[in-house]
């Protein structure tokens, strides 16, 4: 627990000027009050109020209320005690006010600059405050009443006595009321809740005192007086925590001088129920200071799961949102964490208001703004929401890696374009949509003309070059509304809805003219040739497509460098437009894999990957019976089985230990992924055994779960090639396994993770290849 008492104080100018005056009114005040109700022997009584108030200011501003105090020690002494106001009445305020500076200095020794931390250092302040200060003061007031001429030498001891009584009742007494109130300021509750039940004490206390004074005249019954006055106390200490417990305190003392005013009592007695409270206001002090601190940590506890709450919510808001909704959540989270308008969003170069403190928001390792909060916010919550503006930057971070993603799916990554699959994704659109609105819809294919010999002469760094320049220039000059994509290797298309085939060739024109105008590449007459279809002959997008590669075709086969629209006369081309449809498909299926290549190329441990698990099912489908043509088809779908890992975070593909369980579900998300990518170029079947790649005949696979006899036969030949290509290959986790103890852990799986024919094939081709004696177990 903790009672946090600043040295230095944090208020304004203005703020402190007004404490200043405050205090010089209370505390002349208190100087009327202690000579009127001499409540304490000798006269010292007087020092009663001012003594603690001038410990709980100087607890409050530290030694710089020095001269604040031996102001207020001389105004008490000239306007109340009718003193002469002269050079030796200044001296002797200003001895009195710097009695306090051991006190001060004590505890600036002591560490306690800012605050005190626990229960004992508490209890340490009490004593300091309620034994130290007041001895020091009592003796230089004593030395300054013998002094003056006020008392003998005899009655030094007294004075001293009744001088340190006076101080330590005001000390135990004023000063847990004003930390309280600070307290309440600093934390900012809300008084009402606090002022309420305890004017309710007061008044409780004020009856308490008065009624068995009224009825007996005395103080005879003292006792239980005191008893029943200490009980509203600790209830306002466990209901309200500090403030309550130095309101309750403050009510007595009130309600006391109240009592004496009214009726003129003997002093002694109200001596001791003075010297009760102070002990009230001990206990006062140390059971509000736990409440408090009980309750702040709740309110820490409260305040840190609403705060991780908030994270997650801009965190999970960052993957399916733009940049410019997490940032308006981010606000709307901060607005929770504190009171609504209390923190603003400053842009890079931007100023945050006055005395706002500002938390930098990082995105891409630079700083993309700040979240400034307003002074009046409290430690914690400035705390959460820097954290939250940590948050926002990851969350950015994430939603701008979510971006790239995207347009590395749905881009060309060389030229930037659309590409293959998000090409025919916008066509189908746009086909459906004109079917729908009868609108026109037309489709261009282009094909670089003399494209092959650039690579072969110049090599595909160059030809690289050759289709990024084309790229850039057909960006320039297509319109609004139209899609150009790269759809194959050195293929590009064009939509052009609401348009028919003229329009569309007038497009086409406009495209090829950029590439002869000016020569893509010196020594080489490159050109485009265009072929071009309109939704009038198609029944379907792909239709479109299909009847667009064919006129390209007849361009090609009639010269080159120009554009040709599809007719039903072309019909005897067809066959031809077949030809190109397949030298098209190939080419995507190139693409593919040069992408599947890349991501093998990312972990020397898995370099060439893809092409040793291809060749290893090619040969365990030949050696299983499979015809050529559908070992043809599983080679190319074991060439491109892992390009769904492009969707894979480089951190988690390439991760040298063991992965998570939430890195293991990124990479389960690989297989189907990848077979949606493989859609657009391989057949249905091929995209079943890319898809089903990981799945089990103990039905433990993904990403359907299969069990054996759902599972198609390709995918168990590509899982068992897959299997043993990591099994067998040196990776930074793992050693390769000899062939010996890789075969007896694949026929240790058999059933589980592997089909038992299978194995048995795997076996034959190893014993073929003399890596292995023949199993004469057979499998099963």
């Amino acid at each position: 627990m903790a009672l946090r008492v600043p040295t230095r104080p944090g208020f304004p100018a203005r703020g402190a000027l007004l404490g200043a005056v405050a205090f010089l009114v209370a505390h002349a005040l208190g100087a009327w009050s202690g000579q009127r109700f001499a409540l304490v022997g000798g006269g010292a009584s007087a020092w009663y109020p001012p003594a603690g108030l001038a410990i709980a200011y100087l607890l409050l501003a530290g030694g710089r209320a020095m001269p604040v105090v031996a102001v207020a020690n001389l105004i008490a002494m000239v306007t109340v005690f009718g003193a002469p106001l002269n050079l030796t009445q200044v001296f002797w305020s200003s001895a009195l006010a710097g009695a306090y500076v051991p006190f001060t200095t004590i505890i600036r020794l002591a560490g306690f600059r800012s605050s005190l931390g626990r229960q004992r250092d508490l209890a340490l302040l009490v004593a300091l405050g309620a034994i130290v200060a007041p001895l020091v003061g009592a003796l230089v007031g004593a030395d300054w009443l013998v002094a003056r001429g006020l008392i003998g030498r005899s009655g030094y001891i007294d004075a001293v006595r009744s001088w340190f009584i006076g101080d330590a009742i005001g000390v135990l007494t004023f000063a847990p009321l004003a930390l309280g109130f600070v307290r309440l300021l600093r934390h900012r509750a809300s008084p009402a809740r606090a002022l309420l039940p305890a004017a309710l004490a007061i008044a409780e206390y004020a009856v308490v005192i008065t009624v068995p004074l009224l009825e007996f005249g005395d103080l005879s019954s003292e006792r239980w007086v005191m008893y029943l006055s200490f009980l509203p106390i600790v209830w306002l200490a466990v209901r309200h925590g500090l403030p309550g417990a130095t309101l309750g305190v403050a009510g007595v003392n009130i309600a006391i001088v109240l009592a004496a005013a009214g009726l003129t009592l003997a002093r002694p007695e109200l001596y001791h129920v003075q010297l009760f409270m102070g002990v009230a206001a001990i206990v006062g002090l140390f059971v509000g200071t736990a409440v408090s601190e009980q309750r702040r940590s709740e309110q820490k506890l409260v305040l840190a799961a609403d705060a991780q709450a908030a994270y997650r919510r801009v965190t999970a808001f960052a993957s399916d949102h733009d940049s410019e909704q997490v940032v308006r959540s981010a606000m709307l989270e901060a607005g929770t964490l504190a009171a609504p308008g209390r923190v603003v969003l400053v842009d890079v170069g931007g100023e945050a208001p006055e005395g706002y403190e500002s938390s930098t928001v990082v995105v891409g390792g630079s700083t993309w703004g700040h979240l400034a909060v307003s002074p009046g916010v409290d430690g914690d919550r400035r705390a959460s929401l820097a954290h939250l503006a940590e948050v926002l930057g990851v969350a950015l971070d994430a939603v701008a890696a979510r971006v790239a993603l995207r347009e590395r799916a749905a881009n060309d990554p060389l030229t930037g374009l659309v590409n293959h699959r998000t090409f025919h994704e916008r066509l189908q659109e746009e086909f459906e949509r004109a079917v729908r609105h009868g609108r026109d819809l037309s489709v261009v294919v282009f094909d670089i003309d003399g494209f092959k010999e650039v690579n072969e002469v110049e090599g595909h760094l160059v030809g690289d070059q050759v289709l990024r320049e084309l790229g850039v220039r057909f960006r320039s000059r297509i319109r609004a509304g139209n899609v150009l994509a790269r759809i194959g290797g050195d293929e590009f298309a064009v939509i052009v809805p609401e348009a028919e085939a003229i329009e569309a060739v007038a497009v086409a024109e406009r495209l090829r003219r950029a590439v002869v105008e000016t020569p893509l590449l010196e020594g080489h007459a490159l050109s485009v040739s265009a072929g071009v279809c309109d939704r009038s002959f198609a029944t379907n997008a792909a239709d479109l497509v299909r009847l667009a590669d064919g006129a390209l075709y007849w361009a090609k086969v009639n010269g080159r460098d120009r554009s040709w629209v599809y007719a039903p006369e072309m019909a005897f081309e067809l066959t031809a437009a077949e030809r190109a449809e397949h030298l098209s498909r190939t080419r995507a299926l190139t693409g593919i894999r040069a992408l599947a290549r890349a991501i093998d190329a990312k972990d020397p441990s898995t370099r060439q990957h893809s092409d040793r698990v291809a060749a290893l099912a090619v040969e365990l489908a030949r050696a299983h019976g499979w015809s050529d043509r559908r070992v043809e088809l599983l080679e190319e779908a074991a060439l491109v089985h892992d390009v769904g890992k492009i969707g894979v975070p480089d951190a988690v593909l390439l991760k040298p230990g063991r992965l998570t369980s939430d890195e293991y579900e990124q990479i389960k998300q690989h297989a189907a992924l990848g077979a949606q990518i493989a859609s657009e170029v391989l057949g249905a079947e091929q995209v079943s055994w890319i898809r089903s790649h990981h799945e089990r005949p103990d039905g433990r696979g993904y990403p359907d779960g299969l069990a054996a006899g759902a599972i198609p036969e390709g995918s168990l030949l590509l899982a068992l090639a897959d299997s043993w290509d990591v099994m067998t290959s040196e990776r930074p986790y793992s050693a390769p396994m000899p062939v010996t103890e890789a075969l007896e852990e694949c026929r240790r799986c058999i059933g589980a993770q592997f089909d038992a024919t299978l194995v048995g094939v795997l076996e034959r081709v190893l014993a073929a290849r003399g890596a292995v004696e023949s199993w004469a177990g057979g499998v099963g």
